[in-house]
């Protein structure tokens, strides 16, 4: 048992990393889905920065807080929002003709 130990802690590390959100719902960054991106980005009026993200992504967690700086200072001036792009499968759904 104990061998499996370290197996096990990077197992469950990973599996809590696939389920954190880099966003809260307070953000300014507006969580894109499936079901909103088409409507809102690509038949939507507005102008967007569109972060894809994975959760578990070191450079990802890294660039959050300044994602959330820009979307504090371009509120009301274009639209910043992210995808998770794991949770979302981005290649299978969101980007479809």
């Amino acid at each position: 048992m104990i061998s499996h130990f370290p197996r096990l802690l990077v197992i469950s590390i990973f599996l809590i990393s696939m389920t954190y959100s880099l966003y809260n719902s307070n953000s300014n960054v507006i969580k894109l889905t499936t079901s909103n991106f088409q409507k809102e980005v690509i038949n939507g009026s507005d102008m967007w920065f569109v972060e894809f993200y994975a959760p578990w992504c070191g450079h990802c967690q890294r660039l959050a807080p300044e994602w959330e700086k820009a979307a504090n200072i371009l509120k009301g001036i274009v639209k910043v929002a992210a995808v998770d792009a794991q949770a979302e499968q981005v290649n299978k759904k969101l980007l479809k003709n």
